[in-house]
């Protein structure tokens, strides 16, 4: 069973990635990465000492402003893509740690960063959804 739980995080997490990254001619698509979050989830962004909690619809706000403000950066869409993972499930909860690559063009040349989510997330018939996510800017 453990197995099984950690195929269907493991596909839970890639669904994720799809729904956060978009192509140059396509937009974000909001409604496929909102069904991802429990309604009162929080993302957790650390910049150095700055720490930004926003709710699922705060974060769709700021990024979609993002995408306006500074078009360049996003001239080529945006890509992530989950690179390992591991995970800790109960009946009740499951923890992930998620290594991706992002790639964006940084209005230069496409850039690539490695970082790491760290998921709480809530088993909710046959899937999952995200009670909170955080990572560092």
């Amino acid at each position: 069973m453990q197995n099984e739980s950690m195929n269907q995080l493991k596909v839970f997490l890639e669904s994720f990635y799809d729904a956060i990254s978009f192509e140059k001619v396509q937009d974000f698509d909001t409604a496929k990465f909102t069904t991802l979050f429990l309604e009162n989830a929080y993302l957790v962004e650390r910049n150095g000492d700055l720490l930004k909690t926003e709710t699922i619809t705060e974060y769709i706000e700021n990024f979609l402003s993002d995408v306006v403000n500074f078009p360049e950066n996003y001239t080529n869409g945006l890509k992530e893509t989950q690179v390992e993972f591991e995970g800790i499930i109960d009946d009740n909860f499951c923890v992930a740690k998620s290594k991706y690559i992002k790639e964006f063009y940084n209005g230069e040349e496409i850039e690539k960063k490695e970082g790491y989510y760290y998921f709480t997330l809530c088993p909710n018939v046959n899937n999952f959804k995200i009670v909170s996510v955080a990572w560092s800017a």
